[in-house]
């Protein structure tokens, strides 16, 4: 016997093995196909693999590019300026899902944004036309149907994450107001707010360089646009919010640097901030250097 033929021995043996196993398991299951029928049928694609030479890695780029190639289509509908449409592009991003994107006005929007978005408000993604509102459901959403997650595998990890995710919603409305208020009060109030919410996350964070060590996550989509506000914010009045909050800071400066987080917006888009804020009657923008 050459030893091709023990090769194609052993794969007809490993074959059948399988195909038995397969049988018996819908036997045992009273002709239901049970949930590791899928596993077995992946185990021997890689078995099959390993005999022609492909490596298991590519056997699951292979499984990883099929998902890819049964995605819905997905366009996104943007304000320009909105860091929750960031997050999600941010999502789609690092997830190299291909996407539409339209930009809208939000002060006078489209007919049709009324019947894709119940609270008016963006981002939607439509997903084969049918309309999924709010980020986080977003970024949620196309993290589930993509190979991979961003979100960490442990329960406790993950709950944890949402928390603060939910604590940097709070910190972007600091942030919003800090910038757009007409109040001196409520100025100094929310600026203060913004240093200490900062200061707050700096004693939980761990270092870095992202909320999870090495790995980009959800909760990093979610903050890179805060920083980006607040990176345009320095450059017109001299504030230094993250005096107390030298780890942030940093973490603010890696995220800023990341390709998915620089092209989540316009070219134009530090300009066009800058101006809107400018433009409105604000304390800060009363008290701009500019």
């Amino acid at each position: 016997m050459t030893e091709n033929s023990g090769v194609i021995a052993s794969h007809n043996l490993t074959k059948q093995s399988l195909r038995i196993g397969i049988r018996n398991a819908y036997l045992d299951n009273q002709g239901v196909p049970p949930r590791h029928t899928l596993d077995i049928l992946f185990a021997i694609m890689q078995h099959r693999a390993s005999l022609c030479g492909i490596r298991q890695n590519e056997c699951h780029k292979i499984n990883q590019d099929s998902q890819i190639m049964s995605l819905p289509r997905l366009k996104l509908i943007s304000f320009a300026l909105c860091p929750f449409v960031q997050r999600s592009v941010i999502t789609l991003l690092e997830k190299e899902v291909p996407y539409e994107i339209e930009y809208i006005d939000l002060n006078n929007p489209p007919a049709w944004f009324h019947e894709v978005s119940p609270l008016e408000k963006v981002p939607v993604l439509l997903v084969d036309d049918k309309p999924l509102f709010e980020s986080m459901a977003i970024c949620e959403f196309l993290d589930e149907i993509t190979p991979g997650s961003l979100y960490p595998e442990d329960p406790f990890a993950r709950a944890q994450n949402r928390a603060w995710i939910e604590f940097g919603n709070e910190l972007l409305g600091a942030v919003f107001t800090y910038a757009n208020t007409p109040d001196e009060a409520t100025y100094k109030q929310n600026l203060m707010t913004v240093r200490d919410r900062l200061e707050t996350l700096d004693e939980f964070f761990e270092g870095g360089p992202y909320f999870n060590g090495d790995n980009f996550s959800l909760i990093d989509a979610v903050y890179a646009p805060v920083f980006r506000m607040l990176r345009c914010l320095e450059g017109m009045q001299a504030q230094d919010v993250y005096e107390d909050a030298p780890q942030i800071a940093r973490w603010a400066d890696t995220l800023l640097q990341r390709p998915s987080v620089i092209n989540a917006v316009k070219e134009s888009y530090d300009d066009d901030y800058r101006q809107r804020i400018q433009g409105n009657n604000s304390v800060f923008a009363q008290k701009a250097c500019v």
